[in-house]
């Protein structure tokens, strides 16, 4: 069947108007700041180095900004906590440099239109800035976003946590630990007990920051008792000064 040179024109014609109007509906995920240049937000599903996937595990509960740097590259990420149902948008909306300082406006858009499934997501974001930027702060579209200072060490999730006090690293030989704790006036106290309960050293460490940000602490005994079997991290009740937020770490004490 001969195809005449008019008809093969029409069609290549509507193949190139499909094709211009596909690509303009392509989103632009590239947002400007303040330097004049734009820093592109990464897709969904980018593959992340380690230590920013341990990061966002570590933090998906939680309702705060923070950031990694890997490689001369800074990921700065917001995550907003546990929600109760799909359809939550994690976003950085802006990203403002200066010298070695960069301030993140970030929000969370609720669900739009029908009824969203009922089931609990972690929404999260991270955008990758090029260079190392140590100090990254955050603020939060018409409200306040918390945010972890002094962190030194990498952050990964463990199981010794309670709502309010988070191990990050622990060597339960040495009883050397790091961690974040967003509590009043950036106390955290200890004790040492032995298998009976008896208290053996106690003590307070004073986070980076008190709450509402997460601060970063450490914690290093000189000397473990052979008796000793937990370390108790918590914060005292303003009130009664029970013991809140408890953490209990067990000690091998050399013998």
């Amino acid at each position: 069947m001969r195809i005449s040179t008019k008809w093969i024109i029409a069609v290549t014609l509507v193949c190139t108007v499909l094709f211009a109007g596909c690509a303009g509906n392509t989103p632009d995920n590239s947002q400007p700041n303040t330097n004049g240049e734009t820093k592109k937000t990464d897709a969904p599903n980018t593959s992340y180095p380690q230590e920013v996937n341990q990061a966002l595990e570590a933090i998906k509960a939680l309702k705060v900004g923070t950031s990694v740097i890997v490689n001369n590259k800074t990921y700065v990420i917001a995550s907003f906590g546990q929600q109760p149902t799909a359809g939550y948008e994690a976003h950085i909306t802006n990203v403002e440099l200066e010298g070695n300082k960069a301030i993140a406006t970030v929000g969370l858009e609720p669900p739009q239109g029908d009824a969203a499934a009922t089931v609990v997501t972690y929404p999260q974001t991270v955008k990758v800035l090029e260079g190392s930027y140590e100090n990254v702060a955050f603020v939060k579209e018409g409200d306040y976003m918390p945010q972890i200072v002094g962190l030194q060490k990498p952050l990964k999730k463990t199981k010794y946590a309670s709502e309010n006090i988070r191990v990050i690293d622990y060597n339960p030989s040495t009883a050397e630990i790091a961690g974040i704790a967003r509590v009043f006036e950036a106390v955290v106290s200890y004790q040492m007990r032995d298998a009976q309960g008896k208290v053996l050293k106690r003590g307070n460490i004073m986070a980076l920051s008190g709450a509402p940000d997460w601060g970063y602490f450490e914690l290093e005994l000189d000397k473990i008792p052979q008796e000793a079997s937990e370390i108790i991290l918590y914060q005292s009740s303003a009130k009664d000064g029970s013991l809140q937020d408890e953490v209990h770490l067990p000690v091998k004490s050399s013998s």
